[in-house]
């Protein structure tokens, strides 16, 4: 460990010299157990030094000699492990991101950019926000924004584009590239033809294909050709209340997908926070609509009719039997070692931004997973998803989007929610200043 420490100071001292007596110095999280969550297991009374947004030391908190001009953050008895990451959002506000962040949420992946009409009534432009965040402009977790949902013809619904032809597909694709996005966000109505266009181009620009398997591409293929799959939708038919793929297949399919290293974004939050049936009144006594904006208020309440447009039989059953349904594919993933990421569907109807991470994390722990497992999903897996080796566990020269937590998650995943503070954008944030408005 004094190796490592050694190593760390040398940095420490390298970023020092480049940083200028002008600039802040550093911060000093002194005497927090460690939740590395790679390698796994919890490394007692550590001391994790941070300068310029890293960690440039860590070691027993006798064994790390802290710099004069640091700023001390006393954490004995606290736990520290790499913050969180909601890797299925719709940021519909500049607010969204505090209550992101006052969760411990420290990066989101934003699913797919707002229209241009719906910025004309108050959605925002991500890519502003990205820029914004990644300046020091704006209090918030940094963002992976994917660019417009790419849809087939007819399409899924009205926020999303149609393409037709794959020369459109190949062309949304670049029009994707050079506005500057992360990812391409796929939709479920693409036709095969379209969908492998959309496919090739993102190869040609390496940029990684995400979002729903379109109903037309089976299995096999969509493990071929994207990084991550959402909802499930491959495995369930989340119109239909069905599996696609029978449970007698659980297994191969598992195996399949570990194998192709997809990740899946299950987002089992979005049925057990779904609006009930012909009830919006549920969804406004909520305390947390108090943070939604009108625009956005509008927006729900006109969709709640679409949202039981499926052909389950039961509708106002039909939210709790998904949640019943999606549990035991998200438990046969997990057993064939297949990746599982956290996110939430954030602003869709009724899910609201922050806390429902929490809970998807509350509901992994039903599916069978352990806490272990699930705070790798949240963290080293998200990293792993968005091309990020540089984060996504707490190791020296890694990031320092850092968590500290006033219980053990290992012992009760529910213990996620006690936070104490966070690190991010290379600041320190006591709970106190995030809560306050």
């Amino acid at each position: 460990m004094k190796g490592w420490v050694l190593i760390g100071l040398i940095l420490l001292s390298a970023c020092a010299a480049a940083q200028g007596p002008e600039e802040s110095a550093g911060v000093a999280l002194v005497g927090g157990h460690v939740i590395p969550i790679e390698p796994a297991g919890l490394l007692p009374e550590q001391t994790i030094l941070v300068n310029q947004g890293r960690i440039v030391a860590i070691g027993a908190r006798q064994t790390v000699a802290i710099p004069d001009d640091y700023t001390v953050v006393d954490v004995r008895g606290k736990y520290v492990m790499p913050g969180l990451v909601d890797m299925h959002v719709h940021i519909a506000q500049e607010q969204d991101l505090k209550l992101f962040l006052r969760h411990g949420i420290t990066q989101v992946r934003n699913m797919a950019e707002n229209l241009p009409a719906g910025q004309l009534i108050g959605f925002p432009n991500t890519l502003h926000l990205r820029a914004k965040v990644a300046r020091g402009e704006l209090i918030g977790p940094r963002i992976f924004a994917c660019g417009p949902f790419l849809d087939g013809h007819p399409p899924q619904n009205g926020i999303t584009r149609s393409l037709r032809t794959p020369e459109e597909g190949a062309r949304a694709v670049d029009e994707t590239v050079a506005a500057g996005y992360d990812c391409v966000k796929v939709y479920n109505q693409l036709s095969p033809p379209v969908f492998r266009a959309i496919v090739a181009r993102a190869k040609h620009h390496h940029i990684p294909v995400m979002g729903h398997v379109p109903h037309a591409i089976a299995l096999t293929e969509a493990l071929a050709s994207m990084v991550t799959i959402e909802h499930l939708n491959v495995y369930i038919d989340n119109f239909a209340g069905t599996y696609r793929i029978p449970p007698e297949n659980w297994a191969d399919a598992a195996r399949q997908t570990a194998q192709a290293g997809v990740f899946n974004t299950p987002t089992l939050v979005i049925w057990d926070h779904h609006p009930p049936y012909q009830n919006y009144a549920a969804i406004a006594q909520d305390p947390r609509y108090a943070w939604v904006p009108q625009h956005l208020r509008w927006f729900w309440e006109a969709s709640l009719e679409a949202l039981y447009d499926v052909t389950y039989p039961d509708k106002p059953g039909y939210p709790a039997h998904m949640l019943r349904t999606s549990l035991p594919m998200v438990k046969a993933l997990y057993e064939g070692g297949a990746p599982l990421l956290l996110g939430t569907d954030a602003n869709l109807t009724g899910v609201f931004p922050g806390s429902t991470l929490l809970r998807e994390m509350e509901l992994f722990a039903q599916a069978g997973i352990p806490p272990d497992a699930i705070l790798k999903a949240a963290t080293h897996h998200a990293a792993q998803a968005l091309g990020q080796p540089e984060q996504g566990t707490v190791a020296i020269g890694q990031r320092a989007d850092l968590l500290v937590l006033d219980a053990n998650p290992l012992l009760d995943i529910r213990h996620v929610s006690q936070l104490h503070g966070v690190m991010a954008q290379g600041r320190w944030w006591h709970k106190t200043s995030l809560n306050s408005d």
